[in-house]
């Protein structure tokens, strides 16, 4: 066996048992072609599994975190995700997200973000919203639980320059207890 052979079958050892701790799927990219992703969908997890993407050697573009109880986001959290384009935390219910956690992601290109927005007072839903550079804004209620009642909502942006808007959205809905679309609508 020579040398090269040994590394690789070191490298194959190392990711087998990384990829044991990683709860989640690793899948076929459908949206980026040549690409993986991490589906992570339903599992109860209540923080980021950053163990999932420790190797930096996969070229993994998304990362699907729908249908968790996670219920806040730090900057430490996504820090490794250098090279997602796609990020869904949609029914998380989550009632803290850091802003900052999306700057180094270059190329992000969607996040879905379920937020705890209390006293919500914006029309049910609100389709294309255009905040200045950050592309597509959706707001809406979820479809599941009382509309009446359930103060969540779902935030989502498309577009390239999501991270250099982040703080402009994110930040400040958490902290208000009504959203005026005019205010976020330049």
């Amino acid at each position: 066996m020579n040398f090269m052979s040994f590394v690789l079958i070191l490298f194959a050892l190392f990711y087998s048992v990384s990829c044991q701790d990683c709860p989640c799927a690793l899948q076929n990219s459908t949206k980026y072609p040549g690409t993986w992703k991490w589906n992570c969908q339903k599992l109860s997890l209540t923080e980021v599994p950053g163990e999932c993407y420790e190797i930096q050697s996969i070229n993994v573009t998304e990362l699907i975190l729908t249908d968790n109880q996670i219920p806040e986001i730090h900057n430490v959290d996504l820090a490794q995700l250098v090279d997602m384009k796609a990020l869904y935390f949609d029914s998380n219910k989550m009632t803290y997200f850091d802003p900052s956690a999306l700057t180094g992601i270059d190329d992000l290109e969607i996040f879905y973000g379920i937020f705890s927005l209390p006293n919500i007072t914006s029309s049910t839903k609100l389709e294309r919203v255009d905040i200045r550079s950050c592309g597509l804004i959706t707001l809406s209620r979820p479809t599941f639980g009382d509309l009446q009642s359930d103060s969540n909502f779902l935030l989502t942006m498309m577009g390239n320059d999501i991270k250099d808007c982040a703080a402009d959205i994110l930040l400040p809905i958490p902290e208000q207890a009504t959203i005026n679309v005019d205010d976020y609508a330049k």
